[in-house]
């Protein structure tokens, strides 16, 4: 399974680590700055995974608007079929 990043925009909060759209939702609802604000904007990064899921995400430039979109496809595996080397 692939891993994400979650950077804040807001220079007061700390990041998190994900690996699908449940704990994404789940920890963007419960994170807060260093002040007890709700974080509200990220920006996203392909920590660790299969090659062809990271040039994918590269290639989506993955934001807040379809963030949830691009796990469930990526979780479901939708986007395309992974195949072995050599294989045709």
């Amino acid at each position: 399974m692939s891993q994400f990043y979650a950077m804040p925009y807001d220079l007061d909060a700390k990041g998190f680590y994900f690996e699908d759209e449940k704990t994404y939702l789940e920890k963007r609802k419960h994170l807060k700055n260093t002040y007890g604000d709700e974080v509200e904007e990220f920006s996203f990064e392909f920590i660790n995974g299969d090659t062809i899921d990271a040039e994918l995400f590269k290639a989506l430039n993955v934001d807040q608007v379809f963030v949830s979109y691009v796990l469930y496809k990526f979780h479901y595996k939708q986007f395309y079929t992974k195949r072995p080397a050599g294989y045709q």
